[in-house]
Protein backbone atom coordinates (compact mmCIF):
# COMPACT_ATOMS: atom_id res chain seq x y z
CA UNK A 1 0.00 0.00 0.00
CA UNK A 2 1.16 3.41 -1.03
CA UNK A 3 0.79 6.46 1.85
CA UNK A 4 0.56 9.94 0.63
CA UNK A 5 0.01 13.29 2.80
CA UNK A 6 -2.11 16.03 1.45
CA UNK A 7 -2.36 19.52 2.85
CA UNK A 8 -5.31 21.78 1.35
CA UNK A 9 -4.84 20.56 -2.04
CA UNK A 10 -6.91 22.16 -4.66
CA UNK A 11 -9.70 20.77 -6.73
CA UNK A 12 -7.71 19.90 -10.41
CA UNK A 13 -4.19 19.53 -8.41
CA UNK A 14 -2.07 16.56 -9.30
CA UNK A 15 -2.32 14.90 -5.84
CA UNK A 16 0.18 11.50 -6.39
CA UNK A 17 2.12 9.74 -9.58
CA UNK A 18 1.27 6.18 -10.02
CA UNK A 19 4.31 5.00 -11.59
CA UNK A 20 4.18 0.90 -12.69
CA UNK A 21 6.80 -1.16 -14.99
CA UNK A 22 6.67 -3.64 -17.36
CA UNK A 23 9.89 -6.19 -17.59
CA UNK A 24 9.06 -6.64 -21.32
CA UNK A 25 8.60 -2.53 -21.56
CA UNK A 26 4.84 -2.64 -23.03
CA UNK A 27 2.77 0.42 -22.67
CA UNK A 28 0.91 0.93 -19.32
CA UNK A 29 -2.44 2.84 -19.28
CA UNK A 30 -3.63 3.93 -15.69
CA UNK A 31 -7.01 3.62 -14.22
CA UNK A 32 -8.67 4.16 -11.22
CA UNK A 33 -10.93 1.60 -9.79
CA UNK A 34 -14.26 2.78 -9.64
CA UNK A 35 -15.12 0.05 -6.73
CA UNK A 36 -12.42 1.19 -4.32
CA UNK A 37 -13.89 3.28 -1.06
CA UNK A 38 -13.22 6.41 -1.79
CA UNK A 39 -13.03 6.43 -5.75
CA UNK A 40 -15.12 9.63 -6.30
CA UNK A 41 -12.65 11.89 -5.10
CA UNK A 42 -9.82 11.40 -7.63
CA UNK A 43 -9.60 10.89 -11.78
CA UNK A 44 -6.77 10.15 -14.22
CA UNK A 45 -7.04 12.94 -16.94
CA UNK A 46 -3.97 11.54 -19.14
CA UNK A 47 -4.06 7.53 -18.45
CA UNK A 48 -0.51 7.08 -19.74
CA UNK A 49 0.58 9.34 -17.41
CA UNK A 50 -0.57 8.21 -13.97
CA UNK A 51 -0.98 11.03 -12.58
CA UNK A 52 -3.83 11.34 -10.24
CA UNK A 53 -5.55 14.11 -9.54
CA UNK A 54 -8.10 15.08 -7.18
CA UNK A 55 -11.42 15.75 -8.54
CA UNK A 56 -13.42 17.38 -5.21
CA UNK A 57 -12.83 19.30 -2.57
CA UNK A 58 -11.36 17.29 0.93
CA UNK A 59 -11.92 18.52 4.37
CA UNK A 60 -9.74 17.51 7.15
CA UNK A 61 -12.60 17.75 9.74
CA UNK A 62 -14.80 15.23 7.67
CA UNK A 63 -12.33 12.93 6.36
CA UNK A 64 -8.73 12.29 7.26
CA UNK A 65 -8.45 9.38 5.37
CA UNK A 66 -8.96 8.59 1.96
CA UNK A 67 -8.31 4.61 0.26
CA UNK A 68 -7.93 4.21 -3.48
CA UNK A 69 -6.99 1.59 -5.46
CA UNK A 70 -5.31 2.35 -9.08
CA UNK A 71 -4.71 -0.38 -11.88
CA UNK A 72 -1.52 -0.75 -14.16
CA UNK A 73 -2.86 -2.35 -17.54
CA UNK A 74 -1.08 -2.74 -21.10
CA UNK A 75 -2.28 -1.25 -23.82
CA UNK A 76 -0.49 -2.92 -26.80
CA UNK A 77 -1.07 -6.35 -26.07
CA UNK A 78 -3.35 -9.27 -26.62
CA UNK A 79 -2.97 -10.54 -22.83
CA UNK A 80 -3.70 -7.31 -21.22
CA UNK A 81 -1.90 -8.10 -18.17
CA UNK A 82 -2.43 -5.89 -14.89
CA UNK A 83 -1.38 -4.85 -11.29
CA UNK A 84 -3.01 -2.98 -9.15
CA UNK A 85 -1.71 -1.04 -6.00
CA UNK A 86 -4.22 -0.21 -3.01
CA UNK A 87 -3.22 4.24 -2.30
CA UNK A 88 -4.00 5.49 1.75
CA UNK A 89 -3.88 9.66 1.39
CA UNK A 90 -3.38 11.11 4.69
CA UNK A 91 -5.41 14.43 4.93
CA UNK A 92 -4.19 16.76 6.96
CA UNK A 93 -5.23 19.92 8.37
CA UNK A 94 -5.15 23.88 6.54
CA UNK A 95 -6.24 26.79 8.55
CA UNK A 96 -9.07 27.02 6.39
CA UNK A 97 -11.94 26.91 9.10
CA UNK A 98 -13.24 30.52 11.21
CA UNK A 99 -13.56 30.17 15.09
CA UNK A 100 -16.55 28.71 17.30
CA UNK A 101 -18.16 29.80 20.24
CA UNK A 102 -19.09 27.09 22.39
CA UNK A 103 -22.05 25.44 22.70
CA UNK A 104 -22.16 25.15 18.65
CA UNK A 105 -25.54 24.56 17.37
CA UNK A 106 -25.71 22.92 13.99
CA UNK A 107 -28.24 24.59 11.25
CA UNK A 108 -28.48 21.54 9.71
CA UNK A 109 -28.48 17.95 11.07
CA UNK A 110 -25.97 16.40 8.39
CA UNK A 111 -23.93 19.80 8.77
CA UNK A 112 -22.21 19.89 11.60
CA UNK A 113 -19.29 22.19 11.09
CA UNK A 114 -22.31 25.27 10.06
CA UNK A 115 -23.23 26.44 13.42
CA UNK A 116 -24.81 29.20 14.77
CA UNK A 117 -23.28 30.89 17.99
CA UNK A 118 -25.23 30.70 21.62
CA UNK A 119 -26.42 33.43 23.17
CA UNK A 120 -24.67 34.34 25.80
CA UNK A 121 -26.74 35.59 29.35
CA UNK A 122 -26.09 37.01 32.50
CA UNK A 123 -27.54 39.19 35.89
CA UNK A 124 -26.58 41.87 36.99
CA UNK A 125 -28.49 43.99 39.89
CA UNK A 126 -28.95 47.83 39.91
CA UNK A 127 -26.24 49.79 41.26
CA UNK A 128 -23.87 46.96 42.53
CA UNK A 129 -20.76 45.23 41.55
CA UNK A 130 -19.50 41.85 41.70
CA UNK A 131 -16.11 40.63 42.90
CA UNK A 132 -15.59 39.21 39.78
CA UNK A 133 -16.64 37.99 36.15
CA UNK A 134 -20.46 37.81 35.30
CA UNK A 135 -21.48 34.13 35.34
CA UNK A 136 -23.16 33.51 31.84
CA UNK A 137 -25.64 30.82 30.46
CA UNK A 138 -25.55 28.47 28.73
CA UNK A 139 -21.71 28.79 29.61
CA UNK A 140 -18.54 30.85 29.72
CA UNK A 141 -17.79 32.95 26.86
CA UNK A 142 -15.75 30.51 25.16
CA UNK A 143 -14.60 29.82 21.31
CA UNK A 144 -12.42 27.29 19.56
CA UNK A 145 -10.73 27.29 16.20
CA UNK A 146 -13.02 25.62 13.63
CA UNK A 147 -9.51 23.62 12.50
CA UNK A 148 -9.57 20.51 15.12
CA UNK A 149 -6.14 19.66 14.09
CA UNK A 150 -4.56 22.73 14.70
CA UNK A 151 -6.14 24.54 17.66
CA UNK A 152 -4.86 28.05 16.82
CA UNK A 153 -4.83 30.15 20.11
CA UNK A 154 -8.11 32.67 20.12
CA UNK A 155 -8.10 36.47 21.53
CA UNK A 156 -11.49 38.22 22.36
CA UNK A 157 -12.39 41.72 22.90
CA UNK A 158 -15.58 43.38 23.04
CA UNK A 159 -16.94 45.51 20.19
CA UNK A 160 -17.73 49.02 20.46
CA UNK A 161 -21.43 49.86 21.89
CA UNK A 162 -22.96 52.68 23.75
CA UNK A 163 -22.68 50.51 26.99
CA UNK A 164 -19.62 48.24 25.39
CA UNK A 165 -16.94 51.04 27.99
CA UNK A 166 -19.07 49.44 31.09
CA UNK A 167 -17.11 46.51 30.56
CA UNK A 168 -13.89 44.45 30.36
CA UNK A 169 -13.03 41.74 28.52
CA UNK A 170 -10.13 39.17 29.07
CA UNK A 171 -8.32 38.68 25.81
CA UNK A 172 -6.80 35.33 26.79
CA UNK A 173 -9.90 33.87 28.82
CA UNK A 174 -13.26 35.60 27.57
CA UNK A 175 -14.16 36.57 30.82
CA UNK A 176 -16.28 39.85 31.38
CA UNK A 177 -16.49 41.77 34.09
CA UNK A 178 -18.48 44.80 35.39
CA UNK A 179 -16.65 47.87 35.57
CA UNK A 180 -19.29 50.48 36.19
CA UNK A 181 -22.68 49.50 38.07
CA UNK A 182 -25.63 50.55 35.87
CA UNK A 183 -27.49 53.01 37.92
CA UNK A 184 -31.54 52.49 36.59
CA UNK A 185 -32.82 49.30 35.83
CA UNK A 186 -35.80 50.97 34.43
CA UNK A 187 -33.92 53.38 31.89
CA UNK A 188 -31.30 50.15 31.16
CA UNK A 189 -33.11 47.14 31.67
CA UNK A 190 -30.77 45.13 29.33
CA UNK A 191 -27.54 45.64 27.32
CA UNK A 192 -26.51 43.90 24.66
CA UNK A 193 -22.48 43.57 23.97
CA UNK A 194 -20.97 41.60 20.97
CA UNK A 195 -18.09 39.32 21.76
CA UNK A 196 -14.99 38.84 18.86
CA UNK A 197 -13.18 35.91 18.66
CA UNK A 198 -10.53 36.26 16.36
CA UNK A 199 -7.06 34.05 15.59
CA UNK A 200 -4.44 35.18 17.34
CA UNK A 201 -2.26 34.23 14.03
CA UNK A 202 -4.63 35.71 11.59
CA UNK A 203 -6.93 38.19 13.04
CA UNK A 204 -9.09 38.14 9.62
CA UNK A 205 -10.20 34.77 10.77
CA UNK A 206 -13.02 35.79 13.51
CA UNK A 207 -16.48 34.77 14.76
CA UNK A 208 -19.04 37.21 16.67
CA UNK A 209 -21.59 36.20 19.21
CA UNK A 210 -24.16 38.30 21.63
CA UNK A 211 -23.82 38.57 25.23
CA UNK A 212 -26.58 40.18 26.77
CA UNK A 213 -26.88 41.42 30.08
CA UNK A 214 -29.78 41.73 32.29
CA UNK A 215 -30.00 44.47 35.32
CA UNK A 216 -32.41 43.48 37.51
CA UNK A 217 -34.00 45.45 40.72
CA UNK A 218 -32.34 44.88 43.88
CA UNK A 219 -34.46 43.17 46.55
CA UNK A 220 -35.25 45.38 49.02
CA UNK A 221 -38.47 43.75 50.44
CA UNK A 222 -39.60 40.29 51.31
CA UNK A 223 -42.80 38.71 49.73
CA UNK A 224 -45.75 39.23 52.64
CA UNK A 225 -49.01 37.88 52.41
CA UNK A 226 -52.12 40.79 53.36
CA UNK A 227 -53.30 38.93 56.30
CA UNK A 228 -51.85 37.43 59.17
CA UNK A 229 -54.13 34.47 59.78
CA UNK A 230 -56.68 32.15 57.29
CA UNK A 231 -59.10 30.46 58.55
CA UNK A 232 -60.91 27.66 56.20
CA UNK A 233 -62.44 23.79 56.76
CA UNK A 234 -62.56 20.29 54.90
CA UNK A 235 -65.36 18.80 53.97
CA UNK A 236 -66.50 16.06 55.22
CA UNK A 237 -65.93 13.33 52.20
CA UNK A 238 -64.56 10.00 51.57
CA UNK A 239 -62.16 11.11 48.77
CA UNK A 240 -58.06 11.69 49.36
CA UNK A 241 -57.81 15.34 48.67
CA UNK A 242 -60.05 18.03 49.03
CA UNK A 243 -60.09 21.56 48.69
CA UNK A 244 -59.86 24.16 51.66
CA UNK A 245 -62.99 26.01 51.43
CA UNK A 246 -63.73 29.67 53.72
CA UNK A 247 -66.95 30.05 55.68
CA UNK A 248 -68.36 31.67 52.56
CA UNK A 249 -67.99 28.59 50.40
CA UNK A 250 -65.40 29.87 48.00
CA UNK A 251 -62.17 28.15 47.82
CA UNK A 252 -59.50 29.50 49.83
CA UNK A 253 -56.59 30.91 47.74
CA UNK A 254 -53.20 32.48 49.29
CA UNK A 255 -51.52 35.31 47.33
CA UNK A 256 -48.38 37.23 48.36
CA UNK A 257 -47.65 40.39 47.18
CA UNK A 258 -43.70 41.36 47.09
CA UNK A 259 -42.92 45.02 46.85
CA UNK A 260 -40.19 45.23 44.84
CA UNK A 261 -42.41 44.39 41.96
CA UNK A 262 -44.92 47.22 41.22
CA UNK A 263 -47.47 44.60 39.43
CA UNK A 264 -46.76 42.25 43.22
Amino acid sequence: MGIWDVFLAPVHSVVFSAQAEDADGDTLMYVIDTASPDARFFRIDLPNSGRVVLARALDFESRRHLEVVVTAVEMNTRERFNASARVRVNVLDGDDQYPQFLPCTPRAPHSPLVCTSPVYTANVTEGQLQGGPLSFSPGAVYAEDGDRGLRAAITYSLLAGQESSRFHIDNVTGAITLLRAVESSRQTPEICLSVMASQVNDPSKYAVARALVRVLAPNRHPPRFPRARYRAFVPAAPRRAALLLTFGGQVLALRAHDPDFPEG
